[in-house]
């Protein structure tokens, strides 16, 4: 049996930029390593001198960033498997995204759902445990009234993995019979609402039907519900798992707390991971 803890989005900075302990309670940490692997959607670019995505400023849509410093959290959370298909890891624009995955490499956390072309975009990330191959791929909704601007991956262009049927379809069929597991995140859903779409339940049951072993919903920051069918699952979106999105100062970057302010009283967001077991 092989155990996998399947967590939210992921934000490692803002106000916990700086803080090298309590910056999530030992009890979730230690409940994240009984698992054997660990998978989240890193939800932010990582970069240092930031350069916000200048497209993002003018529809004045939000900027998510986290400074390089703050990625060992993820590592040391023990996740994985990060997805990147989703609306903000290109906020630092390409530059921002060539340094996420160069940091990730760096920790050895694995990816998908984002590249310099569509080829990298669509490479999916692959872990083996006890001889089990167990693969991910990871694809952003294309819709503005769903997830804003979002620059998708083309031949010769960086972005996103876009989450079109043809595209989904095709990718599972290249990969199905190369992992004995094969499962797909999904960047999708109405923010902050409790309930998938129809087209969110119409999507997932054809994403299953044409092989796929589960599907890791986020982007709403809500908890939706679990769907277990033929011994594969739907978590329609995990939510939050940690990410302080109450930080971020709409339509503006997020918020980073300035030297020496109080910050004892300040609520931050981290959630609980969903689980999944694979037999």
């Amino acid at each position: 049996m092989i155990k996998i803890a399947c967590v939210g989005d992921v934000m490692p900075a803002s106000v916990h930029h700086g803080k090298k302990d309590n910056y999530i309670k030992s009890d979730v940490l230690e409940f994240l390593k009984s698992f054997d692997i660990r998978v989240a959607t890193l939800e932010c670019a990582i970069g240092d001198k930031p350069s916000f995505d200048p497209e993002k400023m003018v529809r004045k849509q939000d900027i998510v960033y986290a400074p390089t410093s703050d990625l060992y959290r993820v590592k040391e959370m023990g996740i994985d498997v990060v997805s990147l298909a989703n609306n903000h890891a290109f906020d630092l624009g390409e530059e921002g995204l060539i340094n996420t995955c160069k940091q990730l490499d760096k920790l050895g956390i694995k990816y998908c759902g984002a590249g310099l072309n569509s080829e990298e975009a669509s490479c999916p990330a692959v872990v083996t445990f006890a001889g089990v191959s167990i693969a991910f791929l990871a694809f952003c909704d294309w819709r503005m009234d769903t997830v804003g601007y979002v620059p998708f991956a083309t031949k010769n262009k960086a972005g996103m993995n876009e989450m079109r049927e043809k595209n989904i379809k095709e990718s599972i069929e290249k990969n199905k019979s190369q992992y004995d597991h094969l499962f797909i995140f999904l960047h999708w859903g109405v923010e902050y609402s409790y309930f998938p779409t129809p087209s969110m339940t119409t999507l997932a049951d054809k994403i299953l039907n044409w092989g796929a072993d589960g599907i890791i919903g986020g982007h709403t920051h809500r908890i939706q519900p679990l769907i277990s069918s033929h011994n594969k699952f739907i978590y329609f979106s995990l939510g939050n798992f940690f990410f302080p999105d109450r930080y971020i100062n709409k339509p503006r970057p997020t918020y980073y707390p300035s030297e020496g302010e109080d910050l004892s009283n300040c609520p931050y967001s981290y959630g609980w991971p969903y689980v999944s077991i694979l037999y």
